[in-house]
């Protein structure tokens, strides 16, 4: 933890969780995904105190992506979530000692990694297909945030997410929204990397959605699965 200039207290962490799926011999598989996680003020000053290696938390916050020029001048990217809430799940906390990450054991089922965006596409959405014939599309999600400063004065600033799709639901999205739509998206967080030709190692955070609803497609929601399924009229009431 740190304070800024202004006394302001800033912690920052990092969240592990994994994801399960099956690959194509049905075998159950499980990878990684660390989420950059940053908390400030009074709740900084609670995470810190509270909180050590191996902790189980929940986060729940807002995405951001900052950048800066590194030593050599080349533009660095890295996409946080700027924590509104934690809530401490039990087990671990500061009263008891840090675990290495070969010490955290957790099953893929209790962990959760959800992001949910309502914005407008920046960009008109990019259909392609690997050498194996599978589909992905790649867009970009603008999303808005208002807020009064210190002084009272209303301040507003825009975010910009990279969405990608798979499979069914990446042609059928490549369709349905075009650049300026209002869409919902759903999905998980992914960081991945690669080494550029300048042989620079980079990194870039999307968001891998699993259900998408476009205003193009009124009253219908598409998901992963390719079902289009259809949506709820937000005055309709469980007639129990």
């Amino acid at each position: 933890m740190r304070y800024t200039p202004s006394g302001t207290a800033v912690t920052s962490f990092t969240v592990l969780t994994y994801r399960g799926w099956k690959d194509d011999s049905g075998t159950e598989q499980s990878s990684p995904e660390y989420t950059n996680i940053v908390v400030w003020s009074k709740l900084a000053e609670i995470c810190n105190q509270l909180l050590v290696s191996g902790s189980r938390v929940f986060i729940e916050g807002r995405l951001q992506t900052r950048s800066w020029d590194d030593q050599e001048g080349v533009k660095r990217y890295k996409t946080e979530v700027i924590a509104d809430d934690m809530v401490l799940l039990g087990g671990r906390s500061g009263a008891g000692p840090a675990l290495s990450e070969s010490e955290i054991t957790v099953s893929p089922d209790m962990c959760v990694n959800r992001v949910q965006v309502i914005g407008n596409l920046a960009r008109d959405p990019e259909l392609r297909y690997l050498p194996s014939g599978t589909a992905v599309t790649t867009f970009v999600v603008a999303t808005n945030r208002a807020w009064t400063n210190s002084e009272g004065v209303r301040q507003e600033s825009t975010e910009f997410h990279n969405v990608v799709c798979w499979n069914t639901i990446a042609e059928q999205v490549s369709k349905d929204i075009n650049k300026g739509q209002k869409v919902y998206i759903e999905g998980r967080l992914q960081n991945r990397s690669w080494e550029g030709e300048d042989g620079v190692k980079r990194f870039k955070t999307e968001i891998v959605a699993s259900f998408i609803v476009g205003s193009t497609v009124r009253d219908e929601m598409r998901h992963e699965d390719g079902a289009v399924h259809p949506v709820p009229s937000p005055a309709a009431k469980d007639p129990t």
